[in-house]
């Protein structure tokens, strides 16, 4: 069963990725055991390239080939090998017809090589490297002599990151290295500020020349928007230039250097001004053991039916090591970019009236036990954005709803378990029953006979018949997760009916783990409305 093809720029020599049997429901398709194989145009193959068995099994025996890929000048296949003898990494050279004695070596390093990649001009390497404790970049010239240094920084400053070289195609497949006709580089990178609400990300271009002490900023996007930039030309005079704001849809510009002139190419619109362009207020809660994370809320522009404050949560809690972890992830915020919306988006109901909340919902544990305290921690956290979000009167504490999708979904159940708040719940292709996954979930490695406890604890069902509020459910009949097939959402609603708990479950003929026809979203989209209409309005 073949997965994959990739062709040499001559057509006449083909890698090869086939699925190896056996198959298995255990894990998703991407896990099975594949191989792949350099053959010819007649079919004959040269070379087994990689292989690899199911996760559990014995490893497959490596090649030691790392980072394979066609030459870009189309003369065979370049790739990074290390000597089990010497311990020397080097960059090798392999052409037709791919025999042990076709290879050849074009640089060795006595230390290990994370990349190597060729300049533009076809007459160098660029070779990183990690050289006491620093990333280090050499210049690295094919016809012989001596590396040079193009620059070295100490990764992990997130602040002072470079940014990464720029590339361009190349001569017949493949990138490589853009390097213009005086020797220079380009970097393109992100600046990014300890205060992203102040000062948001700002994406750069810089030209770095060797032996420089610093590089040369070309271009950077304004404070005031967000603006990426695609180098259109080698000599590096044309920008093609794509801008947004909050409020402005993301349009692209051609942008010529030398002359700062711009011209827009494209005249993008927002169609949903009446949603985009919401008020919205970014808040930060504190539960009761200090941690500290975020909640968006969208503010609606007036009262419907008697909605007023009336709040609908949409959640997707995610898996965190400390606060340090969650607040790195904040680093990246971009108040300056467009706020889209999509046809399944939640924010949607805030044209009903609703305030609609979004919450962060951080589970907070080490790797290898992340979900020891889950409910305890879910509880937690939405006690808290409630509390804080009802002192602050944007929200009435006593007409709320909840919902989520896949994870969201099974957090959903568990936050009419867990809390008193939610009048109604919606959970779309959920799990709800832990028991279904015996060998692991999200961050979850352990398995079902390590912790049975936790599995239990952590399964929606166990405890149906503390849930309140009214939960509705949707399931695609097809869904192919192997976390959420819909025996889970059937068996779940089999328990709230024993139960009398008040509950509904439409599962859609043909969708998978999401929402696709127009039909469904239709159908969707009237089912939750009347829901919410009837258990909280």
């Amino acid at each position: 069963m073949i997965q994959s093809v990739d062709a040499s720029p001559d057509l006449d020599w083909f890698r090869v990725t086939t699925g190896v049997e056996p198959f298995t429901y255990t894990f998703p398709a991407s896990s099975f055991a594949r191989r792949e194989a350099l053959v010819s145009a007649d079919g004959k193959e040269a070379a087994e390239l990689s292989r690899r068995n199911l996760p559990g099994a014995r490893p497959a025996r490596s090649s030691g080939r790392r980072a394979l890929a066609w030459h870009p000048a189309g003369d065979g296949m370049v790739f990074l090998f290390k000597d089990d003898k010497t311990k020397k990494d080097s960059i090798r050279h392999w052409t037709a017809p791919f025999g042990e004695k076709d290879v050849k070596v074009l640089w060795e390093s006595e230390t290990d090589i994370a990349s190597a990649q060729f300049t533009s001009d076809m007459a160098s390497l660029l070779v990183r490297r990690t050289e006491k404790e620093e990333t280090v970049f050499d210049l690295v010239p094919l016809a012989g002599g001596e590396p040079v240094r193009v620059f070295a920084f100490k990764p992990g400053d997130f602040y002072a990151n470079p940014g990464d070289f720029v590339t361009l195609p190349g001569p017949k497949t493949g990138r490589v290295v853009l390097r213009d006709s005086e020797g220079r580089f380009l970097l393109s990178g992100t600046q990014y500020d300890k205060d992203p609400v102040k000062n948001p990300p700002r994406p750069f271009l810089d030209r770095v020349k060797i032996g420089a002490e610093k590089p040369e900023r070309i271009w950077q996007s304004p404070a005031d928007a967000f603006e990426t930039a695609t180098v259109m030309d080698d000599s590096v005079q044309t920008l093609l230039i794509t801008r947004q704001t909050a409020t402005e849809t993301p349009n692209s510009h051609m942008l010529t250097l030398a002359g700062k002139s711009s011209r827009q190419l494209t005249f993008n619109k927002d169609l949903l001004p009446e949603v985009t362009q919401l008020r919205r207020e970014r808040i930060q809660i504190t539960r009761a053991d200090g941690f500290k994370f975020w909640t968006e809320v969208i503010m609606p522009r007036f009262a419907i039916n008697g909605v007023g404050r009336k709040a609908f949560f949409w959640f997707y809690p995610s898996e965190v090591v400390d606060q340090k972890s969650y607040d790195d992830g904040e680093r990246t915020l971009n108040l300056n970019a467009f706020r889209r919306t999509t046809p399944n988006s939640a924010q949607l109901l805030a044209l009903l009236g609703y305030v609609v909340v979004l919450p962060d919902c951080p589970i907070v544990g080490p790797s290898d036990r992340p979900n020891d305290t889950y409910p305890l921690q879910l509880r937690n956290n939405l006690w808290a954005v409630v509390d804080e979000l009802d002192r602050r009167e944007l929200i009435d504490r006593r007409y709320l709803a909840i919902g989520g999708h896949s994870y969201g979904a099974f957090s959903t159940a568990h936050a009419m378990i867990q809390t008193p708040f939610f009048k109604a719940g919606i959970a779309g292709a959920g799990n709800y029953n832990r028991t279904l996954t015996p060998f692991g979930f999200q961050r979850e490695q352990r398995k079902l006979w390590d912790n049975a406890g936790m599995y239990v604890e952590m399964s929606p069902i166990m405890r149906a018949d503390q849930l309140t509020g009214a939960l509705l459910m949707y399931h695609g009949a097809d869904d192919q997760n192997v976390g959420t097939f819909p025996i889970n959402s059937l068996r779940m609603f089999d328990a709230l009916e024993a139960l009398g708990k008040t509950a509904s479950l439409y599962v859609y003929p043909g969708e998978d783990h999401g929402q696709i026809a127009l039909e469904t979203r239709l159908d969707m989209w009237a089912r939750w409305i009347a829901w919410l209409e009837k258990y909280v309005k």
